[in-house]
């Protein structure tokens, strides 16, 4: 997978994000805010390690078991279990938004790499996501569309 640093300008699929939807289908939205990276690891890069907040793995698992952004047909091996034999994968994103116009941007292992690897998100993302799921019109169904993005389709 590519690695980005925490909180640099996401461009890994430049200009717009595509979201499943409940119904199984896709919306296409022209991001109109910055999106930031988080969770893009990589076994050559050292990351922020420690015990996360109570809260953060249940929320993590409800987002990225609910919300699918810029899916892919391939997969992505977890490249620090990979020298143990242990084959765990992604093939998306997630999105959490944050301050007003800004949005996280991080792939689907991001659950992975918290509960078994022990990395711990910047402190902003955690905050926003925690939020996000107390505060979601719909904490059911997590899938996030900015009131402001430009929908193609």
């Amino acid at each position: 997978m590519t690695y980005y640093e925490d909180l640099s300008v996401y461009d890994y699929f430049d200009g717009e994000d595509v979201i499943s939807t409940e119904t199984g289908g896709f919306i296409v939205v022209r991001p109109t805010y910055t999106r930031l990276n988080v969770g893009w690891l990589s076994d050559e890069h050292p990351f922020a390690r420690g015990t996360p907040p109570e809260d953060l793995l249940p929320a993590l698992r409800w987002l990225t078991e609910g919300q699918g952004v810029n899916l892919t047909r391939g997969w992505h091996w977890c490249e620090l279990c990979a020298p143990k034999g242990v084959e765990v994968t992604g093939n998306g994103e997630i999105r959490v938004p944050g301050a007003p116009g800004v949005v996280y941007a991080a792939p689907v292992m991001i659950t992975h790499y918290v509960a078994e690897h022990g990395y711990l998100p910047p402190a902003e993302f955690v905050t926003a996501l925690l939020a996000y799921r107390r505060t979601g019109d719909d904490p059911a169904l997590p899938c996030w569309v900015p009131a402001d993005a430009e929908r193609i389709l």
